[in-house]
């Protein structure tokens, strides 16, 4: 469950607080391994995750497939992040500010249902004080977190990495992950349904 509370130091915005986008940006405090696959709850593994575990991490230390509504701009999801501190605009100013300070160029955005994280480089690089100093600051959710401190170098999932079914049809999908909304214990007919109820 996600709940909200007021942003430090500033009136009239929320930002999220949920256990999951916590517990997300904390992995690599954590799991005391070298490395992480991070799978989805409305999830359904048919590839050999040994395959998918062996998979670059980039320069940042985290795999992700590119985004399924579409090829986005990173920089978008973080300005949208900006927008919703309209209350604070020195907030915002900060925001914008940090995020080409971070990134030398615009990359592609992307889906964090399934990752695979080098906890190691992570650990190294700060990566979960970094992550939650921006969910505090700036009002991020996880995924925005993910997008502002390790999206540009990321490694590049294969769409069949993490499939989902309402968006795209990749060949021999390893790994469904249902959207929110379309999981497949969703009212009404959802794609991939039999796998769930079979497993």
């Amino acid at each position: 469950m996600v709940r909200t509370a007021g942003l430090p130091g500033v009136t009239g915005v929320t930002r999220p607080v949920g256990a999951r986008s916590v517990a997300r940006v904390l992995l690599p405090e954590l799991v005391p391994t070298a490395r992480a696959v991070v799978l989805p709850v409305a999830g359904y593994v048919s590839g050999d995750l040994a395959e998918l575990v062996a998979t670059s991490t980039g320069t940042t230390g985290v795999s992700a497939r590119a985004a399924s509504t579409g090829r986005g701009s990173g920089f978008d999801v973080l300005y949208r992040a900006g927008w919703r501190l309209h209350a604070a605009p020195q907030r915002a100013f900060e925001l914008y500010r940090s995020i080409h300070v971070v990134h030398d160029a615009d990359f592609d955005s992307f889906d964090t249902a399934v990752m695979v994280l080098d906890l190691d480089q992570l650990r190294r690089d700060g990566f979960a004080d970094r992550s939650l100093g921006a969910m505090e600051l700036y009002a991020l959710n996880d995924r925005e977190a993910f997008h502002l401190v390790a999206g540009e170098g990321r490694g590049e999932l294969k769409a069949r990495w993490a499939h989902v079914p309402s968006r795209d049809v990749p060949e021999d999908p390893a790994i469904w992950a249902w959207a929110a909304g379309r999981e497949p214990w969703s009212t009404g007919h959802t794609l991939g349904q039999s796998l769930w109820a079979d497993a």
